[in-house]
């Protein structure tokens, strides 16, 4: 068994610091630690697979492309949506379906309306926005508070001044707030989008 897959085999380790030392020390080796990334994101065992995926996503080698891909279809969301974002680290052209489709996937513990695809999803820029400003109009509150933090994000990213606009019209939108008021400026929105 060589040092790399002897790591890849610590992925799995029920002791979260080896298994993380084990990440660290297989992403330090760069590309040459794909196919051993690879292997692991194979593994039976769910922890391994996603942090196999974590660090398909750093490496970010085309190589690692069709096994990220399989990561969609895993039966755990933190897989899922780590190969969302590992595919949009490899400039895969279904990235930002994938991280929309991956948005409930894994919530974040201290923001639960977050996830770590939402979280991805404004590194997109504009091209976020088509499909997400459709939902500050949702029923769900959290894909309207979803939507409502990433094109926030997107729009205080974005270089002169091309989505001020934007920025108006969602100024003051609560995805908690008065439901007129909030569907309003969602429509606005979604026509701003549309005359782009």
């Amino acid at each position: 068994m060589s040092d790399r897959d002897e790591l890849a085999r610590r992925l799995s380790s029920e002791d979260a610091d080896e298994a993380g030392r084990a990440l660290g020390e297989l992403i330090g080796q760069g590309r040459d630690a794909t196919p051993a990334l690879v292997e692991a994101a194979r593994s039976d065992s769910a922890d391994a697979r996603s942090l196999a995926m974590e660090g398909l996503g750093t490496v970010a080698d085309p190589a690692a492309l069709d096994a990220v891909r399989e990561g969609l279809r895993d039966s755990d969301g933190r897989v899922r949506s780590l190969a969302a974002v590992a595919l949009r680290r490899l400039g895969d052209p279904g990235a930002r379906d994938a991280l929309v489709a991956t948005l409930d996937d894994w919530p974040d513990v201290l923001h639960s309306h977050l996830s770590r695809s939402a979280y991805e999803l404004p590194a997109l820029g504009e091209d976020a926005l088509e499909p997400v400003v459709p939902l500050l109009d949702s029923e769900e509150w959290a894909d309207r508070a979803k939507a409502a933090w990433i094109v926030s994000t997107v729009v205080s990213q974005a270089d002169g001044g091309s989505l001020d606009e934007l920025g108006r019209i969602l100024d003051g939108y609560d995805p908690d707030g008065d439901p007129q008021d909030r569907g309003r400026r969602a429509r606005e929105a979604a026509e701003w989008l549309r005359r782009r």
